[in-house]
């Protein structure tokens, strides 16, 4: 891909085969201005070889794109995305001010340790925010009353079959959504594990 599509909104690659290196491709398009910076969406689900490598691959590069300040809408699901993949998620988000919908389902492969460290993100972000210089964005953990926190926007958030989240998890997921005020769609519809079970009985 070379050179600039400057009205583009919405880039859906679902289910084509993208692996780690596929998305280094893309994100070096990016980088030479492919999309501009304009991009609203970027949904990549079903690229289920991306695996950890690739999602950190995308989510490094995407923070540095011209449009990271105007992406609404990003879909990762089923793309084999583990605890280090969802971990660069929660780094990049709040690189991310105009995200509102994060859609993350069936990622079976997230276990407690990746949820735990997007929902701590999440209320981290609730005091921070994003500001744009020119081309690039910066995180600002200042609390300027300037910049906007990323949870401003968030508004759906899908993670259902992600059966490894467990009560760590969920627990730090919910404290970390307490935070979005304009959240309206929250679809986790994860099974129960043991020890939740055990301990909403022992309560």
């Amino acid at each position: 891909l070379s050179g600039t599509i400057f009205h583009l909104k919405k880039l859906d690659l679902t289910s084509c085969g993208l692996g780690p290196q596929g998305i280094g491709a893309l994100i070096g398009a990016f980088g030479r201005g492919f999309g501009g910076p304009n991009l609203q969406a970027l949904v990549l689900a079903h690229n289920y070889r991306l695996g950890d490598e690739g999602v950190a691959t995308l989510m490094q590069g995407v923070v540095g794109c011209a449009f990271a300040s105007q992406l609404e809408e990003l879909g990762l699901g089923n793309t084999s995305c583990g605890d280090t993949g969802m971990e660069a998620i929660a780094k990049s988000l709040c690189l991310l001010p105009g995200l509102s919908r994060l859609a993350l389902e069936c990622n079976t492969e997230v276990r407690e340790r990746g949820w735990a460290a997007l929902g701590e993100a999440l209320h981290r972000c609730a005091s921070c925010g994003a500001k744009t210089h020119g081309l690039s964005t910066a995180c600002a953990c200042s609390g300027d009353a300037e910049f906007r926190s990323p949870l401003a926007c968030l508004r759906h958030l899908f993670a259902q079959g992600c059966t490894g989240m467990g009560c760590v998890g969920v627990e730090k997921l919910y404290v970390g959504l307490t935070k979005a005020p304009a959240l309206e769609d929250l679809v986790p519809s994860c099974p129960p594990t043991h020890e939740h079970v055990q301990r909403t009985r022992a309560r």
